[in-house]
């Protein structure tokens, strides 16, 4: 025989043996084993047990690796004394599965110190905590916990929670402390004194999850390069709807309703918020703090506070990396629709419809804003604060007051249009402000200026009314 096709053939048998090794122990009335307990001391590495229908008042420690808990239907597990754990999976038993089972237990149901677990299927009622993992690698799935205390908490990397429902935990619903953690399909809610998804780990991923009626933040991530996608929140009764404290975060697609603060907070540089939904919130709609961000195509509307629906800041650097706001619809915001602090940020194509303060408010220096609409606005449609600003193709139409408010030095507008404000069109209130091209009409006064800081008149512009300004004070 050639000596390859031997090796082959010593490969199977190997594999041959080593799978005819594991046992599949029956656990039940007029089974082999009456208990869990006499199972799991009979059972080695690799095997599986089987527990039939009935109830089982046990406190278990599993020791073995890879060992598989298959609960058949109806079967539900108590701890052996009240207010103890049900089942201690060691830290030797790597690769343990637990599926099907229901917990009841005033204890910890599920403890876990071996890697890679995977518990799948089970009910948790009423324990003090559903599953507490130290481990790595603890992998949760289409689980269901009620009236749990805690329900999940994790500290070890590679957590995952899929499919997975929490309701009225006392504590938390769901606490991962570790990288590369994954919450995914889950649902929490009505949890009285606790937040829906909490995660404290990098590259963290969470994603389509429906979160509603918790007491604080519905989703939370600590640490960097983290993923909130697709995410239902809201209401939150005292905090955030969504909260991201970390670089590089992605905060995609998410639609957040009714919440106590803000609906989407991040503080961390190279953010990316775009493409949610918020509505309702109790204080800003986002509210963007780091060095650089990209806060696109959010649609914000109904925020109650009078703070506003987008808020960005990337700080005063002298050198700030490029941020951008582009393409946000705000509507019906009682305070201003967009408040950017910063240096350099590129504010583009956005739109505030009805906000009861200003459309925009921008301080900093050297901002630039581009193709933005103002419609209805209780105060001045862009109040500009920040020097050597530049405004181009932005309009303002039923400002309550002025329609563009310049009191940031050397700024310039060009080609921009306010119609129908209630005080002045454009009000110059610094030195060096310049306009061109632009179109003022159907104001108080189209165009006005204190004496000490009167106007460049740029060329091609078109305005009726001007002069010396009476209007109320800003």
């Amino acid at each position: 025989m050639r000596p390859h096709a031997i090796q082959c053939t010593a490969t199977i048998f190997v594999l041959f043996a080593t799978t005819a090794q594991a046992a599949t122990l029956e656990v039940g009335k007029g089974k082999p084993h009456a208990t869990i307990t006499s199972a799991v001391a009979a059972a080695a590495d690799g095997d599986k047990i089987v527990v039939n229908k009935g109830r089982y008042f046990e406190s278990v420690t599993v020791t073995q690796a890879r060992l598989q808990l298959v609960a058949k239907a109806g079967v539900q597990w108590y701890p052996a004394t009240y207010n103890t754990g049900t089942l201690t999976v060691a830290a030797s038993a790597d690769h343990v599965t637990v599926t099907g089972f229901t917990f009841r237990s005033r204890g910890v149901a599920l403890s876990i110190a071996g890697a890679d677990a995977t518990v799948s299927r089970c009910v948790f009622r009423a324990c003090s905590m559903g599953v507490d993992s130290s481990a790595a690698g603890t992998t949760i799935s289409r689980c269901r916990m009620a009236l749990c205390s805690s329900a999940i908490h994790v500290v070890g990397d590679r957590a995952t929670v899929d499919r997975t429902a929490a309701s009225h935990a006392n504590s938390y619903s769901i606490e991962l402390r570790g990288n590369d953690a994954v919450v995914t399909r889950s649902t929490m809610h009505g949890s009285a004194d606790s937040g829906g998804i909490d995660v404290y780990g990098d590259r963290a991923r969470v994603e389509d999850n429906r979160v509603w009626a918790v007491w604080n933040e519905g989703v939370r991530v600590s640490g960097a390069d983290a993923k909130v996608l697709r995410n239902h929140v809201g209401p939150c009764t005292s905090d955030h709807g969504v909260h991201v404290i970390g670089d590089r975060a992605l905060v995609e697609g998410n639609d957040v309703t009714q919440t106590y603060n803000d609906g989407i907070h991040v503080v961390g540089a190279d953010a990316v918020v775009r493409s949610n939904d918020v509505a309702f919130s109790g204080d800003d709609g986002i509210e963007v703090t780091g060095e650089s961000f990209e806060i696109r195509g959010n649609r914000i509307h109904d925020c109650v506070d009078p703070s506003g629906g987008v808020r960005a800041n990337n700080g005063a650097g002298a050198a700030p990396k490029p941020a951008v706001i582009a393409e946000n619809d705000v509507r019906d915001s009682t305070g201003s629709g967009y408040e950017v602090t910063g240096v350099g940020v590129r504010i583009e194509r956005n739109r505030a419809i009805d906000c009861g303060n200003r459309g925009f408010y921008v301080a900093g220096s050297a901002n630039h804003l581009t193709g933005n609409s103002v419609v209805g606005c209780g105060w001045s449609g862009y109040d500009v604060a920040s020097p050597s600003s530049e405004l181009t193709d932005c309009t303002v139409r039923d400002a309550g007051q002025d329609g563009f408010y310049v009191w940031g030095a050397n700024s310039t507008l060009t080609r921009c249009t306010a119609i129908d404000s209630g005080a002045d069109g454009l009000h110059g209130a610094a030195t060096g402000v310049t306009f061109t091209g632009c179109t003022l009409k159907d104001s108080r006064l189209d165009v006005a200026a204190s004496a000490m800081t009167p106007l460049t008149d740029g060329g091609g512009n078109k305005f009726v009314t001007g002069g010396v300004d009476a209007a109320p004070s800003h």
